[in-house]
């Protein structure tokens, strides 16, 4: 058996290609999995995506990466409504800015 750890991952998965592997999870890990998955047609509320991604630091630098930022000032404007019935400005995302957000970048 091999432990993969992030640095040697493809050398694991060169070692491992013939092997089959089933891992056994429980019903909470299962459901955390979905619950991090991707959905590319979600609609969030851009506003407060800008204001998250192009935040500054107290020295006045931004704390995103410059990438990140150019990918959240090229959202789309969609109109959308809340709950109580209000126009609300929406945009999707693309799946990077969801892996920076989840922590994952």
């Amino acid at each position: 058996m091999f432990l993969c750890h992030t640095i040697q991952l493809l050398n694991c998965l060169v070692k491992l290609k013939f092997n089959t592997v089933k891992i056994l999870i429980s019903e909470s890990q299962y459901k955390n999995i979905l619950k991090e998955y991707y959905e590319p047609d979600k609609l969030y509320h851009r506003e407060t995506l800008v204001k998250r991604l192009l935040v500054k630091n107290q020295k006045g630098y931004f704390v995103a990466p410059k990438e990140i930022r150019a990918v959240v000032e090229r959202l789309p404007y969609i109109d959308c409504y809340d709950q109580d019935g209000n126009k609300q400005t929406c945009t999707k995302i693309p799946e990077v800015l969801y892996v920076y957000l989840s922590g994952r970048y």
